[in-house]
């Protein structure tokens, strides 16, 4: 009998919570329509934030590229994301890639290149912990570019970069997500009779949010 008397005590109790709060809660709308047409449409949004939390946010990203099918040709990228649309973000990366030997007749071509680029990345939620990605990359750099012919010599030129690729994240943090990009870039210079042309790439990334 006394579980069943505090049963119906706290169940008497929530009930006079419950309409206490619900004709505060009238009173409130009655003074503060304005207000609240502002709020409930934030109230909604925030419902939602687990979700859209990786469009709300600047986005820093850093990756290591394996190059040319798992050869020796690493790369390092450096991004800034900025959210412009829901799914779309907007940023600037600054590179360095180790493109690796090439034959070029009786030349050992190994060539490195330094270039800054403009990115666009679509990121597409599909729950609150994944997201797939695409990229697409246009930058401009500097190559130097190192010929064996009884010897090395350094030829410096100047040249162009565009990546694309596509893949998926995931968040291991609440600001924190690691990735794999696959994608194809190509590049060439200016002057240059050698130019690396397309490589396939496998990139492991590392994305931090900030506040945005």
């Amino acid at each position: 009998m006394q579980r069943v008397s505090v049963q119906k005590f706290l169940i008497l109790l929530i009930f006079i919570l419950f309409a206490t709060v619900s004709s505060a809660g009238a009173n409130t709308r009655s003074d503060d329509d304005d207000d609240n047409a502002v709020a409930e449409p934030a109230n909604k949004s925030r419902s939602k934030s687990s979700t859209n939390d990786l469009f709300s946010r600047i986005l820093i990203e850093g990756s290591i590229d394996l190059r040319d099918c798992f050869s020796y040709a690493p790369g390092l990228k450096v991004s800034v994301f900025v959210p412009v649309m829901k799914y779309l973000l907007f940023g600037g990366s600054f590179q360095y890639q180790d493109m690796g030997e090439k034959k070029d007749g009786d030349y050992n071509v190994i060539g490195k290149y330094y270039s800054g680029s403009i990115d666009a990345k679509l990121l597409i939620p599909i729950n609150s912990k994944v997201a797939v990605n695409g990229i697409l990359s246009f930058g401009l750099g500097r190559f130097e570019i190192e010929e064996e012919d009884y010897g090395f010599y350094v030829n410096e030129d100047y040249g162009y970069l565009i990546f694309f690729g596509g893949g998926g994240q995931y968040s291991v943090m609440d600001k924190l997500s690691i990735g794999v990009l696959l994608g194809m870039t190509k590049t060439g210079s200016w002057h240059s009779p050698v130019n690396m042309e397309n490589m396939f790439s496998i990139s492991f990334t590392i994305s931090y949010k900030l506040l945005f």
